[in-house]
């Protein structure tokens, strides 16, 4: 304890002596700034509370501050709380002080500490590693510099430089990630300062860990580049829990499987406890009871906490001065900071202020999904099985081990939880009648929208009265739990089933809420709340309830692009037009001051290399069976044309059977083999159709990008069907509706630009290199006979467009496969 005229000049004193009268003596807090020597600057009173405390509202701090608080008992000894707080801060840069009343006497917890001010990049050092005789050329002499590359790199060291929103459009080849991985690095290098990398795929992670970083490592060399240190994040489901893996061996007679015993032994020599590392592929039912679960994790109660997997894994981003992950997780750990832990703490990701998003078309998808609210019949059996899983006579689950371990009795837990089982069933089976015609269904619907004779009233009737129920036998089981979990003895505070109940009396009362919620639906218009029918892996059909926000633009602005120092975007695909005001929209970017954007164009020669074909003589789409049959019969003329090496994108997996059942025999016939998406894993499909090159592959929806063959892998591309979404999704009517209610056209502003940036991501699938070449054959005549179909033509690369009959058509193919194209 010192005098306080050491540090706070009288005239300041003078103000927090009058604050705190006015304040009865009670305590306040100040937010204070420091000059040069450490006394106190300024002081502003932001918080009053009582004779033992106040809250410390940390919105009005910012690092190198000081918060002064008083201590009206004239003790100024820091409580627990008041060092837990000024430890949380102390790691924001933000000092804590403590006065009496009459600020005559100061205890100093912490002191504020401001960081160095940050070294700008040198762009034209940069810049020159990507230049002719540079070191990129050196550590790879066939390395061609691209004006683009450079072009790139100068806009993400404004990034940094400046802390601004750098949205850049980069065509194929560019080469984006070296753009962006150079500043990373020397970033990180000159400031010792965090960057995180999302993408949405694992290819491009990949690309990024195993090619990409150790290029810029040595490009770095000379100035420490071998110490920058890079982590891929993954989610906690990817790591082994070995508290969960042990509670199920104990229990093997009641859950064994053949692969268990694997599993234990692959765990006590693994040092990541990483699926990945598996030497097998295990049963997806079976590394669901084992692997890392938020819902089963006692945390810092876990006896295993020392040896846990994913907190090594968390622990060694921590310490990473590049973190690599994907788009969920970056948006699970912005939602949670979001909700007040705050940008400089460890959440799922350590804290950062730099952040570089690749993939950034899909950025209002992944956000659309992470912050939607959701839950199904499973979603309660897993809970209710956390609880108590039984058969015969042996019991399992965090009822039996309290009941053994804390003597709590849990009386008619049993009961209950069967209510619950049974009514979500009857849920289930009450509202599936409603989704045999089709696969989704929204509420606050136009009656139209309802399948078959059923009513609006009678959907609500019934989904009302059935989630009541359900709802309620949910709402009793909570009220036992809860009740059961206030008379445990403190001393049983170290258990970690009673960590483990208390998260599972938090998730019921979560699916409680939703229950309630879609009762009240018409409350809430910025969400939609729609029943989709799906299949569990056994085959059995079951309701899935979700809530999801109609615009995910406010939820990122607050989240993310107000929060962060420097963001960068990118992507192939965000334009339509060159404009790229639809996906600004659509992300909560319209009218943001700090954005610069750029778009780079691809350097590869597609005018030269690659025909776009478009057949005037198709039927069109909605004549069904005509196009379906002429459709299986163009198909199978261009593939004996390209000898395979095809890839022949869908929208629809019903037309998809249809045309590789056609095609199948007859490819068969000519020794050319046919993959199918959905007959194996996707990451194994993808192999063999990169390494059997003469091959066909028939995909829809999620091979539309992401995907990388390059050379003669892939020589044709045929898109059957623009990629408009399905206008009866619960999600885009919504939108739709919104979009109406303001007086705005959904199609051109929402359906259109939607599917021109899809048709760019399956178009950007044939040429992934300079030397690559063949054909995109375009086979919907709404691309030349509707007035909007300029708008897909004009967002593509300048590919040679040919308008011809399917005759001609062919030959023009023939040609750009078998010929100089360059002749």
């Amino acid at each position: 304890m010192v005098s306080a005229d050491s540090r706070i000049p009288q005239h300041i004193a003078h103000l927090m002596r009058e604050t705190v009268s006015q304040a009865r003596n009670r305590e306040v807090l100040f937010v204070c700034t420091q000059d040069e020597e450490g006394m106190l600057a300024s002081a502003r009173a932001v918080a009053r509370g009582n004779d033992g405390m106040v809250p410390a509202p940390e919105p009005h701090m910012r690092e190198g501050q000081v918060i002064v608080h008083n201590h009206p008992s004239g003790t100024l000894n820091p409580s627990d709380a008041d060092v837990s707080v000024a430890a949380r801060l102390a790691s924001q840069g933000i000092g804590s002080w403590i006065v009496d009343n009459s600020v005559r006497n100061l205890y100093i917890i912490t002191e504020a500490y401001e960081a160095p001010k940050k070294t700008e990049l040198d762009l034209q050092r940069l810049a020159d590693m990507l230049l002719p005789g540079g070191g990129l050329s050196r550590l790879q002499p066939d390395f061609e510099p691209r004006d683009p590359q450079l072009e790139m790199l100068e806009e993400v060291v404004k990034a940094f430089n400046e802390n601004l929103i750098v949205v850049s459009e980069a065509g194929t080849g560019v080469g984006k990630s070296l753009a962006y991985l150079i500043p990373a690095a020397a970033w990180v290098l000159q400031n010792r300062e965090r960057v995180v990398i999302s993408t949405a795929t694992i290819n491009l992670q990949q690309q990024i860990l195993e090619k990409d970083i150790p290029t810029v490592r040595r490009l770095f060399k000379d100035s420490g580049g071998d110490e920058i240190k890079v982590v891929l994040a993954k989610g906690r489901n990817q790591y082994l829990c070995q508290s969960r893996l042990q509670e199920l061996i104990e229990e093997e007679g009641l859950f064994g499987e053949e692969q268990l015993d694997e599993i234990r032994r692959w765990a006590e020599v693994t040092e990541t406890g990483d699926r990945s590392d598996l030497p097998f592929n295990p049963d997806p039912s079976l590394w669901a009871r084992v692997n890392s679960d938020a819902d089963a994790c006692s945390e810092l109660r876990c006896s295993r906490r020392g040896s846990c997997f994913l907190q090594k894994a968390r622990k060694a981003a921590a310490s990473a001065h590049i973190v690599v992950t994907n788009h969920h997780l970056l948006f699970a750990d912005l939602a949670i900071r979001k909700e007040g832990f705050g940008q400089d703490a460890t959440v799922i990701l350590p804290a950062f202020q730099r952040l570089i998003i690749d993939e950034a078309h899909n950025v209002e998808g992944a956000a659309t999904s992470y912050f939607s609210e959701e839950f199904n019949r499973f979603t309660l059996h897993k809970y209710a099985n956390m609880l108590l899983r039984q058969r015969r006579s042996r019991a399992g689950g965090i009822i039996p081990s309290l009941r053994k371990s804390a003597g709590v009795r849990f009386e008619g837990a049993e009961a209950l939880l069967q209510s619950m089982r049974s009514r979500v069933q009857e849920l289930d089976d009450a509202l599936l009648p409603f989704l045999d015609q089709q696969n989704s269904l929204r509420l606050a619907a136009d009656p139209n929208e309802l399948p078959g004779n059923h009513e609006k009233s009678e959907l609500e009737t019934v989904l009302f009265e059935q989630l009541g129920r359900f709802q309620q036998s949910v709402l009793d089981t909570v009220e036992l739990l809860a009740d059961e979990f206030k008379s445990l003895d403190d001393s049983d505070s170290d258990e970690p089933r009673i960590a483990e109940l208390r998260i599972m009396i938090r998730r019921l009362e979560g699916v409680a809420k939703i229950c309630g919620d879609f009762r009240e639906y018409a409350t809430r218009p910025d969400l939609v709340y729609w029943l989709d029918r799906r299949r569990s892996s056994a085959g059995d059909r079951f309701v899935h309830f979700t809530a999801t926000p109609i615009e995910v633009g406010p939820i990122l602005q607050e989240a993310m692009f107000d929060q962060y120092e420097s963001i960068v975007l990118t992507s192939a695909t965000l334009s339509v037009n060159k404009s790229i005001q639809y996906w600004q929209r659509r992300v909560g970017l319209l009218n943001n001051d700090r954005l610069v954007f750029k778009s780079m164009e691809s350097p590869f020669d597609y005018s030269r290399r690659v025909l776009l074909g478009v057949p005037n003589d198709a039927p069109s789409p909605s004549s069904g069976e005509q196009y379906s049959s002429w459709l299986q019969g163009f198909v199978m003329r261009m593939l004996d044309i390209s000898e395979g090496h095809a890839l022949i994108l869908f929208t629809s997996y019903s037309m998809l059977t249809q045309v590789y059942e056609y095609c199948k025999p007859l490819l068969v016939q000519r020794g050319i083999t046919c993959f199918r998406q959905g007959d194996d894993d996707r990451n194994r499909l993808m192999s063999s159709f990169q390494k059997e090159v003469s091959s066909v592959l028939f995909a829809t929806h999620s091979f539309w990008e992401g995907i990388d063959a390059p050379g003669d892998a892939l020589k044709l591309l045929i898109i059957s069907r623009l990629p408009f979404r399905v206008p009866t999704e619960p999600v885009l009517l919504a939108r739709t509706d919104a979009i109406q209610s303001r007086g705005g056209n959904p199609f051109f502003e929402l359906s259109l630009p939607e599917a021109v940036m899809k048709l760019k991501q399956g178009f950007g699938r044939l040429m992934r290199r300079k030397s690559d070449r063949g054909v995109v054959l375009i086979t919907d005549n709404r691309v030349i006979t509707k007035r909007y179909g300029r708008n897909f033509i004009d967002s593509l690369p300048p590919a040679r467009l040919v308008v011809e009959s399917s005759d001609r058509l062919a030959g023009e193919v023939e040609r750009v496969l078998y010929e100089d194209m360059d002749s």
